[in-house]
């Protein structure tokens, strides 16, 4: 209690490195914390903090018992709720057992915090919220006791010793033990993906996480979402939420002011344990609420949901072609099954580090990894797609790259429904044995789907302890029925887009005063089946490619069913130099490639081969195709690359 009057006046307004050794209490923490204006350095590993009554400490408004080996409640930030800002360095006494609520609450400056000893046992309630400068803090093996919001709004990482019995840490957040919980992620971060293990996001897991934007995915798996989950999240624009939640908390959407979409992916809309704040701030006339097909009337009747403006079901998928390579786990719209019921299940996540080679494996890919969730451990797990309109559409053509390593009983088949689900006929199947890493699966379903307006696709796997099954790059191909001709007009094909314009007699361009232009950077496919007519109004201008061609073999745009079945091998050869070339010759072989560059569609042409193996890449190094056992002859290729990876 004696260190206000061991300073001079001068010195409280003056002093900014300060090292205290002997006994203090939470006297002297309000002095530091009020009177010394300019502190920065604070060194007290020399010091012990005793044990304190009255009206002198940090709650000076009443008398208040104060711990020993304790920092005191409100220790540098005032009952206003003003915290320190010129502390930047805090070296705590040794033996400290307790950081008492709100005790570094909006100390903002702080960019270091160390001493904390394997004596500490509990971090109070908002004892660092809104603390932090990139600060990171390693919370020792010997805490029992972290209380709610003890890390919210908190700027930088945590870490949990590896031998704490209670809680651990990934990626910067903090979780109970077995990570079924996550209970803190810092405000720092601009991105995080929740691991499969989380079936729970604590109280204020999210709180203030400003920084989130853009979509964020709550994945399958998670059962609850607690009370102030993602309060004032103010910069995410949607949120999904998948199928397994059943419990939402109090304000768990509280403050998330711009929010636009919010995708519900429960058939029955979930629960909220008290009040009616989950929603509280959100512009409920703006924000589009997305439900499950068939369960609008339900969420227009249900408590808090019903309060949304403008409810709508998941949108169908219409406009194609459609991929979906599960970048870095954004699956909007799809959905998880857990048929077993004990959590294992699809997801983005590699647990146990496979290597699956296909395309796009690089930014992530859906895995059902039974080998990575033990012994005596079984999994029936669905990963389903959204729903997709074939109404008007023909030549439907679905792939997929996949591999599925077989083990004993284990059981992979792919299916569709064209019923919303409620029936499933079966594509595909491979029971008793596995697949090359990987292969691309191809499927005409033409006549199975033409005319279908609720479509949907199952992956499903069944396994006790066996191996995995990964899925990639999936694509759905459909076309509208050829017409007999095209007429074009007013029309501008932007840069950087890919356009294929077909019909089965005559294209006619411009004309009647009217204009069309493919600006720099545009590439446009014309495919007719008698003339094409440039007529006056018609620009192609430099930069841009335009192939127009009369068919000879009655292909169109899009519409020649790739290989059935082309698999990859896990090594391949490069011809060093020959990236570019159109030929190829040696030794009686010929091999030609046409147009190149080109938009993903061009024709590839052999002479003198019995069994040649066929591979394309983009500049970047991607495998984009692989065909194994061609034999010599001219044949069209379509890869439906992105614009970035036109040159291969």
């Amino acid at each position: 209690g004696g260190l206000s009057s061991a300073l001079t006046a001068s010195e409280k307004s003056t002093v900014t490195n300060l090292t205290i050794n002997g006994t203090i209490d939470a006297r002297d923490f309000k002095t530091m914390r009020d009177e010394l204006t300019v502190l920065s350095v604070l060194t007290m590993s020399g010091a012990s903090v005793g044990g304190y009554t009255g009206t002198g400490g940090t709650v000076s408004s009443q008398s208040v018992v104060y711990p020993a080996d304790a920092i005191p409640i409100y220790a540098f930030c005032n009952t206003d709720f003003i915290g320190k800002k010129s502390l930047t360095s805090v070296t705590l006494p040794a033996g400290i057992k307790l950081i008492d609520m709100r005790s570094f609450w909006g100390c903002s400056g702080i960019s270091s915090i160390t001493n904390l000893s394997t004596s500490l046992t509990e971090i109070g309630s908002g004892a660092f919220y809104r603390c932090g400068n990139a600060l990171t803090i390693t919370i020792p093996s010997s805490v029992t006791t972290l209380r709610s919001m003890a890390f919210e709004a908190f700027n930088g990482t945590l870490v949990v010793d590896g031998s704490n019995p209670n809680y651990s840490s990934w990626d910067g957040a903090i979780f109970n033990k077995d990570k079924t919980t996550l209970l803190f992620c810092p405000a720092s971060k601009s991105s995080f993906t929740i691991p499969l293990s989380v079936n729970t996001l604590g109280y204020g897991a999210f709180s203030h996480c400003m920084n989130l934007t853009g979509v964020f995915y709550i994945p399958f798996g998670v059962k609850e979402i607690g009370s102030w989950a993602f309060r004032n999240c103010e910069n995410l624009a949607s949120i999904v939420i998948p199928s397994s939640v059943d419990t939402i908390g109090n304000g768990a959407f509280s403050e998330c002011r711009i929010l636009q979409s919010l995708t519900v992916h429960c058939s029955v809309p979930p629960l909220f344990d008290t009040g009616t704040l989950a929603f509280h701030l959100i512009d409920k006339k703006k924000c589009i609420l997305y439900v499950p097909k068939g369960s609008l009337l339900l969420y227009l009747a249900a408590n808090g949901w019903k309060d949304f403006e403008n409810i709508t079901e998941i949108p169908v998928v219409s406009s194609f072609p459609y991929t979906e390579d599960f970048s870095y786990g954004q699956v909007y719209s799809w959905n998880i099954i857990d048929n077993e019921g004990g959590g294992q299940v699809w997801g983005i996540e590699n647990p146990c580090n496979r290597e699956i080679y296909t395309p796009s494996s690089s930014n992530g890919f859906m895995i059902i990894d039974s080998d990575c969730f033990g012994s005596g451990k079984t999994q029936n797990t669905d990963l389903i797609s959204p729903t997709f309109n074939f109404l008007d559409k023909t030549l439907i053509q679905v792939s997929f790259y996949h591999y599925y390593r077989h083990y004993q009983s284990s059981e992979a088949k792919f299916s569709y429904s064209i019923d919303n689900s409620i029936t499933w006929v079966e594509v595909d199947k491979w029971f008793f044995e596995g697949t090359s890493n990987s292969i691309r699966s191809n499927y005409d379903l033409t006549s199975q789907l033409e005319g279908k307006t609720t479509v949907k696709f199952k992956w499903n796997y069944v396994g006790t302890w066996a191996w995995y099954w990964a899925i990639d790059d999936f694509e759905v191909k459909a076309n509208a029925p050829l017409q007999a001709n095209l007429t074009i007009q007013n029309v501008s094909v932007e840069n950087s887009t890919n356009v294929c314009y077909n019909a089965e007699n005559q294209i006619t361009l411009a004309g009647n005063s009217t204009t069309v232009d493919f600006v720099s950077g545009s590439t446009v496919d014309l495919i007719a089946g008698q003339s094409i007519r440039f007529l006056p109004g018609f620009h192609a201008h430099n930069g841009s490619q335009v192939h127009a061609w009369i068919t000879t073999d009655g292909s169109f745009c899009d519409q020649s069913p790739a290989p059935i079945m082309a698999q990859s091998i896990d090594k391949s050869s490069f011809i060093e130099g020959q990236s570019e070339s159109n030929g190829i010759s040696g030794e009686d072989h010929f091999v030609k490639l046409y147009p190149n560059p080109n938009n993903g569609t061009f024709t590839v042409e052999l002479k003198n081969y019995d069994s040649a193996t066929v591979e394309i890449y983009s500049l970047s190094g991607a495998k984009m195709l692989h065909i194994s056992n061609v034999e010599s002859g001219v044949f069209p290729l379509n890869i439906g690359i992105r614009s970035e990876e036109r040159r291969v």
